[in-house]
């Protein structure tokens, strides 16, 4: 172990690498922390060996690589897996994980998969899901960026399409991606592939825009895309598989294992996109060039249906942008481009819109209080600790934090704000107290004329847009934790939540607010 260590780190020495890039090939900032066991000793002998050859010239396309999340600027791993010739398609490969993995213990895929998809000309990107192992929080947001930073250093990457392949459980977080980015995933593969069963959509508008949202609800947008099911299927897939078979729209080609080349090169295949379709909308966002830049009534899904001479028809969308000039026709009439809106806040495109896990769209900063008394100052510390702590669990990436009185002296333009405390104990908060939603004082919260005493320490979590109005998120905490699961920390929840006394009771107060911040 010792003689390993030091020759590893001669090796970065020469390369000019500071200890603290020792995560980018999977290792913690301190080697110290390895006990000398036979697996890490391989371990270190293999990234001695590759250092080596590299440091010869010799450079291995499926060694791990890593890029930094721009979220929490974090080193996460990827691994790229180059066919022998040119790739034809990106095939990201989302693996179904028992457990959490280490960034110094990931499985790798099966040999017989790599063969196959490179004897059909797939590239295959493997994305490490930090402690996000149900594929339904941060890693999503990280497949982009890991797809991004593979295009960046393989300029062959960059001009051909790319398809999501979920491996068992980790086909819902495929599936979710395919959904909400049809234009740019033209393929999607299931390896055993594991989906719950759909229910029935509500009634209620409100409900049925909640349960849209979840992957799977919306066959349409899969028009143009392949559909490839390789393996055993469970209940939720047979389900869905007919689902998309009766709604019309993408075909379902079924092939071979995925140590087959017939279900790599299915994913080759890729079907031109057609006019007509039908996109469901539940948040501002671009579908088929058109620029959707909000909604009529926020809480409930619109449509747009796009015929085959490309004009459009729309339900419960208030302002779309297309690329001008245009001769399309929108709801029967010749399209005008829309004025800029004369009244703010509202929903729209490119503003804070929560709900509350929105925070984690970007960079962002948690900012702890430090006034109105000592107890309050502690509360906030553990407050912030705790969610640090869930942050670490769930992304494996450290947060940036500060006190309130470290902010004010700061610029923090470009980032969300994660605010612990309230207006009486947290300065940024007193500082913004006249744009809220909500009212505090010495003994009670306020809102809506309903108050709630802050004895009763209540979970308190609420979205708001920054008053600049320059497309930040104010995500203020206060009292107790405010989240419940393990996932990413406050997933699930909407724009407001004012908790029960004690932790089983049902909220108090829970909101979604409307287009006008209602």
């Amino acid at each position: 172990l010792d003689r390993h260590t030091t020759r590893l780190a001669r090796s970065y020495e020469a390369l000019g690498v500071t200890q603290d890039s020792f995560v980018t090939i999977g290792l913690p900032n301190s080697i110290e922390w390895f006990e000398a066991t036979i697996a890490v000793c391989q371990h270190l002998i293999s990234l001695d060996l590759h250092m080596e050859k590299w440091l010869a010239g010799v450079r291995n396309p499926t060694l791990l690589r890593a890029f930094r999340d721009p979220i929490d600027d974090s080193v996460q791993p990827y691994r790229l897996h180059l066919p022998n010739g040119p790739p034809t398609t990106l095939a990201v490969l989302l693996a179904d994980l028992p457990i959490v993995p280490r960034k110094s213990a990931w499985p790798i895929i099966a040999d017989s998969w790599l063969a196959a998809a490179r004897d059909s000309g797939c590239a295959i990107l493997e994305v490490y899901p930090a402690g996000d192992v149900a594929w339904n929080g941060i890693s999503l947001q990280r497949v982009w960026t890991a797809v991004a930073a593979a295009r960046s250093s393989e300029p062959l990457l960059k001009a051909i399409p790319v398809a999501m392949v979920g491996h068992g459980r980790a086909a819902i977080g495929a599936l979710n991606l395919a959904e909400k980015m049809p234009d740019v995933v033209r393929a999607l593969g299931f390896i055993d592939g594991k989906l719950p069963v759909a229910n029935p959509l509500p009634v209620d508008p409100r409900e049925r825009w909640l349960t849209l949202q979840q992957p799977g609800e919306k066959p349409a947008h899969l028009l143009s895309t392949v559909v490839a099911v390789s393996g055993e299927r469970d209940d939720g897939l047979n389900n869905w598989s007919q689902r998309l078979v009766l709604s019309g729209h993408a075909p379902l080609s079924v092939t071979g294992s995925a140590n087959q080349s017939a279900f790599w090169q299915a994913l080759n295949t890729h079907l031109p996109i057609p006019m007509q379709r039908e996109w469901v909308m539940l948040e501002p966002g671009l579908c088929a060039q058109i620029m959707v830049e909000e909604l009529t009534s926020w809480g409930i899904a619109g449509s747009l249906l796009q015929d085959q001479q490309g004009n459009v028809r729309t339900f419960g969308i208030a302002r779309l942008r297309l690329p001008t000039p245009s001769t399309t026709l929108v709801d029967g009439k010749p399209y005008r481009e829309p004025k800029a809106m004369k009244t703010s806040p509202r929903k729209v495109l490119g503003k804070a819109t929560g709900p509350l896990p929105a925070y984690a769209s970007a960079p962002f900063v948690v900012v702890i209080g430090t006034g109105e008394s000592a107890a309050a100052k502690t509360d906030n510390h553990t407050l912030a600790q705790l969610f640090v702590a869930a942050w670490a669990t769930h992304a494996q990436g450290r947060v940036r934090t500060m006190t309130d009185t470290e902010a004010i002296e700061q610029k923090l333009t470009g980032q969300h704000l994660v605010l612990i405390g309230n207006y009486r104990s947290n300065l940024l908060i007193a500082n913004l107290a006249e744009h809220l939603p909500v009212q505090w004082d010495a003994r009670s919260l306020t809102f809506e004329g309903q108050s709630f005493l802050r004895s009763d320490r209540r979970p308190f979590a609420l979205a708001w847009p920054h008053p600049a109005n320059d497309g930040r998120l104010l995500v203020i905490l206060d009292g107790k934790p405010a989240w419940r699961n393990t996932g990413l920390p406050l997933q699930g929840l909407p724009d407001l939540i004012i908790g029960g006394i004690e932790p089983n009771d049902p909220p108090a107060v829970q909101r979604t607010f409307t287009n006008d911040w209602r």
